[in-house]
């Protein structure tokens, strides 16, 4: 709550809709016409909805909560009882008003709660399990969905793309946290190019703004369109959400992010499809909190004995707070140079595994094939190594001879590591092919392309267009050595 009303995000209903029972959606809002209003009203879903303006957020749920969780989730008081008993922020004049399920109140607009207030206090609301277990990406209602298929099927007959004519309860149609599946039904005389070729005319039809794109594309027999979520209908998933619902196994993952059916996404760092992860966005991407995220989950599913992290970090605070991490056990880099000094030893220590694999076969009668192999034959086991170079494209272009150096140890590390427990990610906001080389690619198959400027820097970091449509702030696109792509919302983690 205290991270989201700090940023100007009142969308907190995810968060309070199990405190009260009945009352599905809480909406915080501020002044943005001179006018504040606070609202109650209820959908043709029979949910409830609550309204109220940014100086209520404070007293509203430090408060209210409490009370309204104890009477709403009494199955003996009427509906009309309830909507009466919500009064600490919208004020209803008499029982009539309230069987109308609709009221407006006109307000002045109160700073009496200053930000430092709610930044302290807030941090008493708590967010249970059932919270984190009950997340729910279904924020389109019927209605609307209706209105986009509406609206498209007009759209395609204007521009004389035939379409099959089906009924909106039998078109497939999927949430997810930051945006929505909506399959396609072309005529046999239709191709999917021509569609792609009308984008942004879909685009304009679905209200789209001038950097939201839909993207299409075919999977088994059927033709998707991806379409960007408004703000208001987007979900949050945050560590706490794929943490609680992870399990670690004997393969070395870490969990990110969710995808369109909520299920975890993770890296396997253990396989040949994704033993090192290339990650690339533009600014405001969310490049910057998927690798805040990832430090973090390695953190919290592997202990310091079984993990180190190795973190070079040009701009000097992004990864700061990483120092204090006991899987740290160094200081930061910050220049190319010291890129070098770590990847060097990355290789030594590479080696050095490789021959200590070799000596187990005096011992047991076989050499290690691998780090997991020789830990189970050993007391002396050894830790898992990441290497994490961000800013990759700062760490390149200070030098051009450590650059050509910078990218011989990548590649040797990236062709023999991973057997050795030691993986590289390597994080960019400049996915160009003068930055990622064609060698650094071929020899990193694990990418997290985030959103980017075009289909080009798409092509880069993914191999084909669609990083360019995604939505930015951690809508992503997972794809490993297997050529597989999922969509992922990365998770963002709240202090």
């Amino acid at each position: 709550y205290r991270s989201k009303l700090l940023n100007d995000d009142f969308t907190i209903c995810d968060k309070l809709s199990n405190y009260i029972g009945n009352c599905g959606n809480i909406f915080f809002t501020e002044d943005t016409t001179g006018v504040l209003q606070r609202e109650l009203c209820m959908d043709d879903k029979q949910i409830l909805s609550l309204t109220l303006i940014k100086s209520d957020a404070y007293d509203y749920v430090l408060n209210s909560i409490p009370t309204i969780k104890s009477k709403l989730v009494d199955t003996d008081t009427t509906l009309d009882k309830n909507l009466m008993l919500i009064n600490s922020g919208v004020k209803m004049n008499d029982e009539s008003n309230a069987k109308n399920y609709l009221h407006y109140e006109t307000v002045e607009p109160n700073s009496s709660y200053s930000e430092s207030i709610i930044d302290s206090d807030l941090k008493k609301v708590e967010v249970s399990n059932t919270e984190i277990e009950s997340l729910s990406f279904d924020k389109i209602s019927f209605e609307e969905r209706k209105n986009y298929y509406r609206d498209l099927l007009e759209k395609f007959k204007a521009l004389k793309i035939e379409m099959l004519q089906k009924h909106i309860d039998e078109v497939e149609f999927i949430e997810g946290p930051a945006f929505f599946r909506m399959a396609l039904y072309p005529a046999p005389v239709t191709t999917q190019s021509k569609i792609e070729n009308a984008i942004k005319e879909i685009n304009l039809v679905l209200g789209l703004s001038y950097e939201q794109s839909v993207r299409i594309f075919q999977d088994q027999g059927t033709v998707w369109l991806e379409v960007p979520k408004q703000k208001q209908q987007c979900v949050m998933v945050t560590t706490e959400h794929i943490w609680s619902s992870f399990d670690i196994d004997e393969d070395f993952k870490i969990p990110f992010g969710m995808d369109i059916s909520g299920n975890i996404i993770s890296v396997d760092f253990s396989s040949s499809n994704s033993p090192h992860l290339l990650m690339a966005g533009t600014t405001g991407s969310g490049k910057s909190v998927v690798l805040d995220t990832l430090i973090r989950s390695a953190a919290r599913f592997y202990s310091p004995e079984e993990l180190n992290m190795f973190l070079v970090d040009p701009k000097g605070n992004e990864l700061i707070d990483f120092e204090d991490l006991e899987h740290v056990t160094e200081d930061n880099g910050e220049t190319s140079e010291d890129a070098i000094e770590l990847l060097n030893r990355g290789v030594d220590e590479m080696q050095r595994r490789y021959q200590l694999f070799k000596g187990q076969k005096s011992l047991i009668g076989k050499a290690a094939k691998n780090i997991s192999d020789y830990n189970q034959n050993t007391e002396d086991k050894l830790p898992r190594w990441i290497i994490v170079l961000d800013e990759y494209a700062d760490l390149i272009e200070e030098d051009l001879d450590n650059k050509k150096e910078i990218e011989r140890l990548l590649k040797r590390l990236s062709q023999k590591a991973r057997a050795a427990g030691i993986h590289v990610i390597l994080a960019t906001q400049k996915p160009l092919a003068s930055i990622v080389s064609s060698s650094i690619k071929a020899n990193l198959p694990g990418v997290l392309a985030l959103k980017v400027k075009t289909s080009n820097d798409s092509r880069v970091i993914i191999d084909e267009g669609g990083a360019e449509t995604l939505a930015g702030y951690g809508d992503a696109l997972f794809k490993d050595g297997a050529g597989k792509v999922v969509r992922v919302q990365c998770a963002i983690h709240l202090n």
